[in-house]
């Protein structure tokens, strides 16, 4: 049980977003902490923010946020990307629609939603947390990138390498530790989203 009051949201003015700003920490474990503050989406004055996409997670399977000195729940998923993201102080300002939204006003929620567009392509970066890192990430992430890179390189004038692509008999080679890398990072739930769409 927490030490904390639970969370009590302040209802939004029109066409106002809500933004937290993650507390700094000295060890990696010390407790979740931010600040939340509204903002006018319109205004061309707002401070930069950075937007996430992720995927939700099990709802029951949930960590404790302390807000304004308060509390909420997260889930896992959510708390594993904040805890990441708070390693970063570049940009302290993030939107996150499990927090900024108040999931609890299904009337705030409708107005959130029809504004997410906006939302997400006012943000200075949109970051994806596709889960924590697995062991096989980073070969797949560097062929991905790999791949990225010689396509760019293609639309130019300047010659190019070709690209190195495992094939056995002209098909592709899928005994290769590159695929398998690559298909783990494509079957990850955040590839399954709707929502991706919208947010990008």
């Amino acid at each position: 049980m927490s030490v904390y009051p639970p969370y009590v949201y302040r209802r939004l003015g029109h066409r106002e977003i809500r933004l937290i700003r993650l507390s700094s920490c000295i060890n990696s474990d010390d407790m979740l902490r931010c600040a939340i503050e509204d903002f006018p989406l319109d205004e061309l004055e707002k401070p930069p923010y950075h937007a996430l996409s992720y995927v939700w997670g099990n709802t029951k399977d949930s960590s404790e946020l302390v807000m304004d000195d308060c509390s909420m729940r997260i889930t896992n998923n959510l708390q594993a990307a904040l805890l990441q993201l708070r390693m970063d102080q570049e940009q302290p300002l993030f939107w996150v629609d499990a927090i900024c939204i108040n999931q609890q006003d299904d009337l705030e929620k409708g107005q959130q939603v029809r504004m997410m567009g906006q939302i997400y392509s006012s943000a200075r970066k949109v970051i994806v947390w596709l889960g924590e890192a697995q062991p096989t990430d980073c070969l797949g992430l560097a062929f991905i990138k790999t791949i990225s890179d010689t396509a760019a390189l293609t639309q130019s004038l300047e010659p190019t390498t070709p690209l190195q692509i495992p094939l056995v008999d002209g098909k592709l080679d899928r005994s290769n530790p590159i695929w398998n890398a690559v298909n783990r990072i494509f079957q990850r739930p955040w590839f399954n989203r709707v929502w991706i769409i919208q947010e990008y």
